[in-house]
């Protein structure tokens, strides 16, 4: 593309340029960008692939070294993807201190840093602009920013659901109290009403032991009851009767009492 380039955009000495340059088997299509802006592009015969196994030469031709770059180099990457013209001019708007973004980074096979730690040939000057140190490590501080701030919200949600469940599980028990409340009121009105139930059969048990008492002591100490020999009013003459206290009770067996004598007189 060196011909077809001349003419795109012309350079000037001591500037930094962004370049970059695409290529994929799917598009066959070789796109060089400046600065963010397409320069010129090519059209490669089909079935053209990317051959492995050779060196990668920064700076001269790879077959003889020559025909040596003059100039620098910064912030070099290469991408498995072919880059497209947004994500180009997005980091080609940062300038020379451009990071790569944060979606392209598993992209990323061959990085700067790592180039950096290669073994050079010739004369190579390390070359390190305060710039992008600052701007750098203002980028990580960012990111770490945003890390914990993410954190920070992803606990306070946590949290929040937390406090929902929380209240949740209370209402669920203040629930289970009240009903447990309702059942031990329900078992205790039971308790009282077996309670006064007993105490009312034990009373009509002694009432009717009484009753049996009072009919054997009078057939045993007057005589048979049989028509014609004994009254109702001989009752009063029993054991059982007989100068007591005339009490309630007494009189509700006097009752009883009087309406079976009655039965058989």
């Amino acid at each position: 593309l060196d011909g077809t380039l001349t003419s795109k955009f012309t350079t000037t000495a001591g500037n930094w340029y962004t370049y970059c340059s695409t290529w994929s088997l799917a598009s066959r299509t070789f796109r060089v960008y400046v600065n963010g802006h397409l320069a010129g592009t090519q059209t490669t015969p089909s079935g053209r692939r990317l051959t492995t196994g050779y060196k990668l030469v920064l700076g001269a031709y790879h077959t003889d070294g020559a025909q040596q770059f003059g100039g620098e180099i910064f912030n070099l990457n290469v991408f498995s993807k072919e880059l497209t013209a947004t994500e180009i001019a997005i980091m080609a708007a940062k300038g020379l201190c451009t990071d790569t973004p944060e979606e392209l980074e598993d992209y990323r096979i061959i990085k700067w840093e790592q180039i950096m730690k290669l073994t050079r040939s010739g004369t190579v000057t390390d070359v390190i602009d305060p710039r992008c140190v600052a701007a750098h490590e203002l980028q990580g501080t960012k990111r770490k920013l945003e890390t914990a701030v993410g954190e920070k919200n992803s606990v306070e949600l946590s949290q929040n659901l937390t406090q929902a469940e929380l209240l949740k599980v209370q209402g669920l028990f203040n629930s289970t109290q009240e009903d447990l409340e309702e059942v031990k009121r329900e078992l205790n009105e039971t308790k009282s009403a077996l309670v006064d139930t007993q105490s009312e059969l034990e009373d009509a048990q002694s009432e009717l032991e009484d009753t049996q008492s009072e009919l054997r002591n009078v057939t045993e100490y007057k005589c048979p009851i049989n028509k014609g020999n004994v009254t109702k009013w001989d009752i009063f003459y029993s054991p059982i009767y007989y100068k007591k206290p005339f009490t309630r009770r007494l009189y509700q067996q006097l009752r009883t009492t009087w309406d079976s004598v009655s039965s058989k007189i």
